[in-house]
């Protein structure tokens, strides 16, 4: 498998597979006209996983060609998303996690930031609601992996490890800078 910084470079440069396949993703962000490349990771028991790229933000241009690959477990009625984020001496891991309801166009979530820097461990979880016009599905171009959504995917035998099961952004892509902000806010506290 490539690694991340391979498959955002592929991914953001356009390079294209032989099988490209659209999928349409909930994604949380807050840009509707947001693009998104994707590779397919695992497919397995209705839900996938998928390594993601921004490819386009016309909202703000918060789309980094350098950026690494985006990791997302979605399936009819679950987003899983974590990504991580380190600035100085401070790291931080945020998870969401959501209950999808596609046909009222609502996501129930809750959201970790996890902060450890200086000696300290901080914590904070929220809960929010995206119902209509802040809940976007996007169509995104699936460049590799593809094969894994045939017949409805394939679980990988017991014992196997996958590259990751989960991770993603707060707020899609384009609130990275608030993360980074949030964890200074954090570092700054301590």
């Amino acid at each position: 498998m490539l690694s991340k910084a391979l498959l955002a470079a592929a991914l953001a440069t356009g390079y294209t597979a032989a099988q490209t396949s659209t999928v349409q993703l909930f994604i949380d962000n807050m840009d509707p006209n947001a693009q998104w490349g994707a590779s397919v990771i695992e497919a397995c028991n209705s839900s996938t996983t998928y390594a993601i790229v921004c490819t386009s933000a016309p909202l703000n241009g918060a789309c980094s060609s350098g950026a690494s690959a985006i990791t997302i477990t979605e399936g009819p009625s679950v987003y899983i998303a974590t990504t991580q984020a380190i600035v100085s001496e401070t790291s931080a891991t945020v998870t969401e996690s959501c209950a999808l309801d596609s046909a009222a166009l609502s996501a129930a979530c809750v959201q970790t930031i996890v902060a450890d820097g200086y000696g300290q461990h901080n914590a904070i979880t929220s809960s929010y609601n995206l119902t209509g016009q802040y809940y976007y599905q996007y169509n995104v171009a699936a460049t590799a992996g593809v094969k894994k959504l045939d017949n409805g995917g394939t679980c990988k035998a017991a014992g196997s490890s996958s590259s990751g099961a989960a991770g993603a952004s707060i707020q899609g892509a384009l609130a990275m800078g608030a993360v980074v902000l949030a964890i200074l806010a954090v570092a700054m506290v301590l």
